[in-house]
Formats: structure tokens, sequence, C-alpha cells
């Protein structure tokens, strides 16, 4: 777990944005028992997502339009119906339909690793989603610490 010290380190920064380029981390509830998908893209600023129900994942970006994009391919899950569903509730250009705007959409790359369908398509949280800059009160909010595996 992070010590005070090591928190304070790291958020010394006066942008309020994390460096993790010499870390190794791990995000993960104050219990314990929840560990957080992570996705670093290598450079930027950390971004949380979260859906309705939790937190999702943490990744690491140049701006906030990359790590939505990362968000799209990498955390958000397979839509509830497949293509032929779609068709017969949408039409043939259902992805030009606005309802389906609002549920759906694309994955900027291909699918995911634990895509089931192997769909470039994701479901869209109807209860709200969030991306947001992270920072040492919003990850006291939630609850989220970040262990340090090595330094």
């Amino acid at each position: 777990m992070t010590t005070q010290n090591q928190f304070h380190a790291i958020f010394a920064n006066p942008t309020g944005r994390i460096d993790l380029d010499e870390l190794t981390v791990e995000f993960r509830s104050e219990s314990g028992r929840t560990t957080y998908q992570y996705y670093d893209d290598g450079i930027g600023s950390l971004y949380v997502f979260r859906n309705s129900i939790s937190t999702v994942g943490f990744v690491r970006a140049q701006s906030w339009e990359d790590a939505y994009g990362i968000v799209e391919d990498e955390f958000q899950d397979d839509p509830d119906m497949t293509h032929e569903e779609m068709v017969a509730e949408f039409g043939e250009e259902y992805t030009e339909d606005a309802c389906w705007q609002e549920q759906y959409g694309f994955r900027n790359n291909s699918p995911c690793s634990t895509s089931k369908h192997k769909s470039s398509l994701y479901a869209k949280d109807l209860n709200g989603e969030s991306l947001d800059l992270v920072t040492p009160e919003l990850l006291e909010r939630l609850q989220i610490q970040i262990v340090i595996v090595n330094v």
C-alpha cells in the first residue's frame, strides 16, 4: 500500500496529475478485495472510468479524448444484441438510428480481448458513465488506493 509520503510524492505535480513513468502500480479498493483494470498508453494524465454501478478501471492517456477511446476499446461491455437482432429492432441502417446511438457505439480499433462476440460494437451504460481526471480527493472519495508494486 502507499505510504502517506509516497502518495504525496505521486501527486506532487502542481497540475494534480500523476507521474507513473517510473512506477508499476495497482489500483485497489481500500478493503483490498477489488483490483481495477488499468491501461497505460505510456504518457499523459490518469483518468478513472466509472459506470452506474461501480468503478471500472483506470487509463493513462495524453488527452480526455484519447482516454475515452481507450475506454471504448478496452473497458466497455459487449452489446446484449446480435447484429441480426439490431437489424430487426432498428432497421438495416441501425447505426444511423438515434436510439441505437444512445445505447451502443463502435470501438475505435478491433474488438477487445474480453469480447465474447469478437464484435467492434459496445454497449453504453444508459444509467450514466463518467471519465474523470484522477486527483487525490477523488481517490479518497472513491475509497481507492494506489499500490506501488515497484519503485
